[in-house]
């Protein structure tokens, strides 16, 4: 599909508001588009934040898990 737009005069020269890729509703639906595409960007970040959070959580609780089996085997090994 060519635009209309370059049928009646050439690229931008004479605007035609019902072209399918450049008129107003093409406009519209363009700026819906990158508006919910900004805010699915916002969630995903926010989302890779809270993944980032857990990780270090779940790090964090491995870590404790280990010292605390290191610890109960070095309790074990001087009662022995």
């Amino acid at each position: 599909m060519t635009c209309e737009c370059y049928q009646i005069g050439g690229p931008w020269i004479s605007f035609d508001p019902d072209c399918p890729a450049h008129g107003l509703e093409a406009q519209r639906e363009a700026e819906e588009r990158d508006e919910a595409a900004a805010a699915t960007a916002c969630k995903v970040a926010a989302l890779e934040a809270e993944v980032a959070r857990l990780k270090g959580l779940l790090m964090d609780t491995q870590l404790r898990a280990s010292a605390d089996r290191f610890h109960a085997n070095e309790a074990r090994k001087n009662q022995g």
